[in-house]
């Protein structure tokens, strides 16, 4: 029996990972987005922490990759697109 993957099976699991990355960073945005508007003013306020955590959310989707980047992955690995960039 092989275990090989073959590179049709290795280019949807190498994707996974930008896929995982860029909805997670989606979903901490929109989180931390949702509690500023709820916390109003002071949701900026240092003494809240919900600016800090939509600073760490912000760099979420910045590092290490831009979600742009994971996005030309994804449709140049996955989708078999050409490269547009």
């Amino acid at each position: 029996m092989s275990f090989a993957l073959t590179s049709d099976a290795c280019s949807r699991t190498s994707a996974r990972g930008p896929a995982s990355a860029r909805r997670a960073a989606e979903a901490c945005n929109r989180a931390c987005d949702r509690a500023l508007q709820t916390f109003g003013g002071m949701g900026y306020a240092r003494e809240m922490h919900v600016e800090r955590y939509w600073r760490e959310a912000r760099l979420a989707k910045l590092a290490p990759i831009s979600q742009e980047m994971a996005t030309n992955y994804i449709a140049e690995h996955v989708l078999g697109l050409p490269r547009s960039y």
